[in-house]
């Protein structure tokens, strides 16, 4: 983590987690616009599926097995877009906020 601080730039060190908060809420914005102009959301859900791969040494020149594999899948889900709508008002709210503390921070290290 030392070392990771050590190559952070003057700005990044002094505003310090304002700026991570500010990338997650801009994320954050730009997924529910994305389902706003969707009408749906994306809901990542982890599934197991069954591969047919190749194993050991068997009996015959080739020999298969069945193997697990975990992975995420994303499917379709219903909005509701004045939720929607209401969520994106408090996260450009909370963006504003945000950059003004990251500016006072700025300001008050003389950057």
């Amino acid at each position: 983590m030392l070392l990771l601080a050590a190559c952070a730039t003057p700005e990044q060190r002094c505003a310090g987690p304002a700026v991570t908060d500010l990338r997650i809420v801009n994320g954050l914005i730009a997924e529910t616009q994305g389902n706003i102009a969707r009408g749906f959301a994306m809901q990542r859900e982890p599934v197991v599926r069954q591969r047919l791969l190749p194993c050991g040494p068997g009996d015959g020149p080739f020999t298969f097995c069945l193997y697990d594999e975990a992975m995420m899948t994303e499917r379709p889900v219903a909005i509701d877009r004045a939720t929607e709508r209401a969520k994106l008002a408090t996260l450009f709210e909370r963006r504003a906020e945000l950059q003004e503390t990251i500016r006072a921070r700025l300001v008050a290290c003389g950057l």
